[in-house]
């Protein structure tokens, strides 16, 4: 498949007419003998001289310091090869620069997509927007009116977000093409492509790119630099960091141990605290039962045998006091005895937990100075991160520009540049079925009957004031 020099839409042949225009698709026609293919390197150097590549008058302007430089070939001697972008007239390579993949950015790269060439493309053409749109008919009559205005407000939103996926899908298609070419590019200079064509020129556009290569490497050496010197600080935290936590291991050793300990004294005093309270409840509750009795016994007027059976029960409590006394004396000094030790390993348990404290308020601050230098170290390679992708992209521009010339002319050698020129061909007829895409997306967005449109919004205007009307009646109905 080739490109037609003329109308620039791809023909399954290589050879005789063009299937769209009638061009011979060798270039041969009078209107298509000194077409321009734009083919402009953004990092290519800048001055003014012509390179010929098998037929092909290319110029270039060549510079020392700039790293733009646009590339004419010279159609009229060949045609540009199966698969690759269509040619930018003269007139749009002054006005495209490629710093956007926008349509204009297309053309200055060979990309842009064809226009229709005849009324039946056209007519496809707006088939297909219309059945993106999905807008339908405008009908006749005010309710019809209405109704397309209403699919139009509904389909507005849903079209817009479609669009916006079509445009990235075209720019991501944009960058993959982009890095096909740098790809080839790079893979002809592998082959030495330079030195076996024997010419200067392309030579000083590979080493214009390897120049812009240099500089990325001298980004990324700065960027190692300073993750060396960082590397070198986060050495001397983590260092002083594994020594402040090897000093903390014993001490969390003794830590478990004694907290064991602690749990389980603990636990034994308050059993024993418990048993004394339960002894303590029992002799209040008969001293409270004896204090009730000798209340009653108190009473002269109670009958003689009451009061004889009440001193009574007085004494048989009496006597319950003296075991509980005993018992309760004793549990009392079990109580005392683990106190001490009670005591002793709850102040050893707070002195491991203090020792622990200080290391662990100097691994916090150890910490957070480890925080603060990754802090600072993304502060310092911020700046090189943005050097480092504006480089990155450069280099990769002058390789595509290497890459296009190399296409362009049919330089390819080798197994490794067949497969970088089929990758190419490959995204570029992902480009182009992404720019198609996105172009008729960007039509439909637009391809609805606006005077219908407005006409309907004047309608649901006035249907909205009638119905304010009709509802303010009726209240007013109702209530008088």
């Amino acid at each position: 498949m080739i490109y037609c020099p003329k109308c620039k839409k791809p023909s399954a042949k290589n050879s005789g007419n063009c299937p769209h225009c009638g061009t011979s698709l060798d270039g041969s026609s009078p209107s298509a003998a000194k077409g321009r293919v734009n083919l402009s390197g953004p990092t290519l150097p800048q001055g003014h001289e012509e390179l010929r590549y098998g037929g092909a008058d290319i110029d270039m302007d060549i510079g020392a310091e700039t790293d733009d430089l646009p590339l004419e070939l010279d159609t009229g001697d060949i045609a540009p090869p199966a698969s690759y972008p269509p040619a930018a007239t003269p007139q749009s390579r002054q006005s495209t620069a490629r710093r956007q993949p926008g349509p204009a950015r297309v053309a200055a790269a060979s990309v842009a997509a064809a226009p229709p060439g005849s009324s039946m493309a056209e007519v496809d053409e707006a088939a297909k927007v219309a059945d993106i749109a999905q807008f339908g008919k405008v009908e006749t009559g005010v309710l019809g009116i209405m109704k397309y205005g209403l699919r139009v407000k509904q389909r507005l939103p849903v079209l817009a977000a479609e669009n916006e996926t079509t445009q990235s899908e075209k720019k991501i298609a944009w960058d993959a093409l982009e890095a096909a070419k740098a790809a080839l590019g790079r893979a002809a200079h592998r082959e030495k492509i330079a030195d076996k064509a024997d010419d200067p020129k392309l030579a000083r556009i590979v080493a214009n790119a390897q120049k812009a290569d240099g500089r990325l490497e001298e980004v990324q050496r700065e960027e190692d630099k300073i993750n060396l010197e960082f590397e070198k600080k986060y050495q001397v935290v983590d260092s002083a960091r594994a020594e402040v936590e090897a000093a903390m291991e014993p001490f969390k050793i003794e830590e478990l141990k004694t907290q064991t300990a602690f749990e389980q004294i603990k636990k034994e005093k308050g059993r024993l605290t418990a048993k004394v309270k339960r002894t303590e409840i029992e002799l209040r509750n008969i001293r409270e039962l004896i204090e009730k009795k000798q209340t009653a016994y108190a009473d002269l007027q109670r009958p003689k045998e009451e009061r004889s059976r009440l001193l009574k029960e007085i004494a048989e409590q009496d006597n319950k006091q003296v075991p509980l006394q005993n018992r309760l004396k004793t549990e009392q000094q079990e109580l005392d005895a683990i106190r001490a030790p009670f005591d002793a390993i709850q102040h050893k348990l707070q002195s491991v937990q203090q020792n622990l404290g200080g290391y662990n308020e100097k691994l916090v601050a150890l910490n957070k100075q480890h925080r603060d230098l990754e802090k600072e170290q993304e502060n310092a390679l911020n700046g090189v991160h943005s050097k480092a992708e504006g480089e990155s992209k450069h280099a990769q521009e002058a390789w595509a520009s290497v890459g296009e010339i190399v296409y362009v002319n049919k330089l390819i050698q080798g197994d490794a540049m067949s497969a970088a020129a089929n990758t190419l061909n490959t995204k570029t007829n992902a480009f182009f079925a992404a720019q198609e895409k996105a172009a008729l997306y960007e039509q439909a967005l637009t391809s609805y009957n606006k005077g219908a449109f407005e006409q309907a919004k004047k309608y649901w205007m006035v249907a909205a004031a009638l119905a304010a009307i009709l509802i303010i009646i009726l209240i007013a109905a109702a209530i008088f």
